[in-house]
Parts: structure tokens; sequence; C-alpha cells
């Protein structure tokens, strides 16, 4: 009998898809990876992209082997950044002028100059950090979490104006008992020499956490929307610090040195829930993904103000007075309130999968903060002269200032970041 088709006669090999069983032959669709045969490899490699045969565009980054081999998942990412923004200078009225024609340098009078604002004034550019986190909780990746840390490091600008340099260095201000503007003298030939030094510090940290859900998930394109808590944290200071020498003609007997310091200390803390977009497209080994959301919540803002005068005589004891120039009186001591704040913010990165696992990217960050208060927005300029110490005697009270303004501005800080992600 001549064996028909499938079936194995004597001495005869038995084909692959057959598989002898207990003398009886049954037949086995041929399947990939069966009885040792070779791993299918399924590819989404864009090759007419690969420049020189460098498959910089291939997608073995995201290939799925069928077999012994793993499946590479994005169920978990850690990554971290480098960042390099800028963050809005603060604002300062006119601190510093000086005068030419013998003038005194108040605001108004012909020969006056400014040396120091109004306008901005601070250092812009940061440098920082910040990590993110995620994970998937569930086999589908439809829901998950993610948290991240920022940080921008502390940033100090100075300005010092000496009176080797300008002869007459004043501090300008208005003064209601006189219903004039007015200044006090850091420097001024045959009164007084000295140095005016202002110094400004500044940094920025923020953290979220969030729960997300998946919109859309395949294998070129991913999209989300997350909601959770946000909180964002600015803390600046701006000190200006006079140290005088008296001269011949000074009221005060020659060489008297004389400290005159203010301080305006701000801190402000964001608190509010936060919802949020996110996507991630998918070109070969490239990708490009970007975040969006907005915050809604309160901004707690605390304000510390602070002056002293400190007057050492020749061959006296050092006398400490409560209060300089611009903090004297009612704006001494420290102060809060709460104000609502909006908070949005936008990330674009573009990626590239070095291996697997390995994203490394570079993107743009813009961040705002509306109703903030920052250190030179909160200097009154109108000093009632009875609670400046040492300016004199026979003053008579006219107003109540200066006083705590609690002067509210925005915020904006934006930059490029360079990171690495890792994915498992």
């Amino acid at each position: 009998m001549v064996p028909g088709p499938g079936v194995a006669g004597p001495g005869a090999p038995v084909p692959p898809s057959v598989l002898p069983a207990g003398g009886m032959s049954s037949e086995v669709p041929y399947r990939p990876g069966t009885f040792g045969s070779p791993n299918l490899t399924l590819s989404r490699d864009h090759r007419f992209l690969d420049f020189f045969g460098l498959s910089l565009f291939s997608d073995d980054a995201n290939t799925v082997v069928l077999g012994e081999q793993q499946v590479v998942r994005d169920r978990y990412f850690l990554q971290a950044e480098y960042l390099l923004w800028w963050v809005q200078s603060a604002h300062v009225p006119a601190l510093a002028t000086t005068a030419t024609g013998g003038g005194f340098g108040f605001l108004g009078q012909p020969g006056t100059e400014t040396l120091l604002g109004p306008g901005s004034f601070g250092a812009t550019a940061r440098s920082g950090f910040r990590v993110r986190g995620g994970a998937w909780l569930d086999d589908c990746e439809t829901c998950g979490v993610d948290g991240s840390f920022f940080f921008l490091g502390r940033r100090t600008t100075t300005a010092e104006l000496d009176s080797n340099q300008y002869p007459t260095i004043a501090r300008p201000f208005f003064a209601p008992n006189l219903n004039q503007e007015f200044a006090e003298l850091v420097a001024y030939p045959g009164l007084s020499t000295g140095t005016l030094r202002t110094e400004m510090t500044s940094f920025l940290w923020g953290a979220d956490l969030n729960a997300r859900w998946a919109v859309c998930n395949t294998c070129d394109f991913r999209s989300e929307w997350f909601a959770g808590f946000r909180h964002l944290n600015l803390q600046e200071g701006l000190t200006l610090t006079e140290n005088i020498t008296a001269g011949p003609q000074a009221p005060d007997p020659q060489g008297t040195q004389i400290v005159v310091q203010d301080s305006f200390q701000v801190h402000n803390l964001f608190y509010g829930g936060q919802v949020g977009w996110a996507a991630n497209r998918r070109f070969g080994r490239f990708d490009v993904d970007a975040r969006f959301s907005v915050a809604l919540g309160v901004t707690h803002q605390d304000l510390d103000i602070n002056g002293y005068q400190q007057v050492t005589r020749p061959g006296q004891a050092t006398q400490n007075f409560n209060g300089g120039l611009l903090a004297v009186g009612p704006n001494l001591g420290s102060f809060s309130q709460n104000k609502f704040s909006v908070a949005p913010e936008a990330t674009v990165n573009v990626g590239y999968m070095v291996t697997p696992t390995l994203r490394a990217f570079v993107g743009y960050n813009f961040l705002y903060w509306s109703n903030v208060i920052r250190p030179g927005d909160q200097i009154d300029r109108v000093i009632d002269l009875s609670y400046v110490p040492n300016f004199g005697s026979n003053i008579t009270p006219n107003q109540n200032r200066p006083l705590p303004l609690f002067t509210q501005t925005g915020l904006w800080a934006q930059g490029i970041q360079f990171g690495v992600q890792l994915r498992w």
C-alpha cells in the first residue's frame, strides 16, 4: 500500500508537522516557536528613514518578541532633568539717587539721577533639577499614578554704591510731614562718606502628585488625563544696608559710624488641586511628548519687615535703634494673608530611545503663578519722619506710614531642560 499524504510510511522521515504518539500520527498546525522552530519577531521599523545604515529611526526599541524573550513594557518610569530656567525679575522702586550741582538727590529735583530703580532687579537665569516618576496600576495600563519635584537653586544679586565713585548717594522717599520728595544722605561732600549695599535673594521649588487615566494607548500614541495636588514655594528677600562715616560738617562728631538696614522678606506657599492632559507620539526611536496642566488653589503669603540703626560715636558704646529708613514704625513686624491663585504649566519634550528602556530628551517648560508677593513691591515710599530714628527732633507726626502693602503680582518661570528617562 502506498502511503498517502500526511501518513508516515515505514522507514520514511517524520515530517515536521507530524507528531508520532502511541503508534498513531496526528497533524499539528505549524506555529512559530513550536518544537524548537525560530522565534518570530514583529517590528515597526521605519527603514525608509534610516541614514547610512545607522537605524536612527528604527523601532527596535519597542520590538515585540514572541517566544523565550520578554515583551518590553512601559509600566513604570523614572526620569531626572537638569533645568536651565529664567525667572521673572523682581520690581523695585527708586532706591538710590545721586546729584550734581550741589543737589541732595531728591526725585524731581534738577540734577538728580537714579542709581538703582525704579525697574527690574535680580538675576533671572537659574539652574536646577526635576525628578518625576510614575506607574500604571493595572496590566492594561489604564490607570496609574505619577509625581514630580523640582528645585531652582538660590540666586543672590547684589549692587553696591560707594562714595568714592559717587560723592553724593541719597535714598529717596516721600515725606508727608513736608509734603514733598525727600532723601536720606548716605554720602555727601563734607557731610559723610559711605556705601549702600542692596541684596536680593530668591529660590523657587514645587511638587505634585497625581492619579492618571489612559484615554488612548496604541503602539505609536498614548494620551491620558490626570488630576491631583500641586504645591509651589517661592521665598525671596530684599535687604538694604548703609554704612556711613560722619564728616566734619555732620551733626554727629566726625568719625561717627552709622549702620542703617531695612529688610523685606516674603514667603509664598501655593496649595491647590490640578487637572491636566499628557500625550506621547512615537516616530520610530524618536518621540514627542507634551504635558499641560492648570492648578487652582490658595497662596499663603508671609511678609516679614525689619529694620534697625546702629550708631557708634567716638569713645562711646554702640547705640541700637528699632527701625531703619523704609522699615520703621507701622510696617515693622510679621504679617500674613491668603489669596486665590492660578498656576498653569506647559511642557514639551523631544526624546530618543537609546535602548529599549533608556530614553534621552530635551524640551521647553513654561510655568505661571498668579497673585504672589515679591519684596520690592512691598516697599511703601511714604515715610512719616517722626518714625525714623535719629532724623531730628520737633517733627510733628503726619500719617501712619509706611504700611505693609501686600502688593500682588504674577510670576513666570520658563526655560529648557535636558533629561534621561528609565522605563521598565
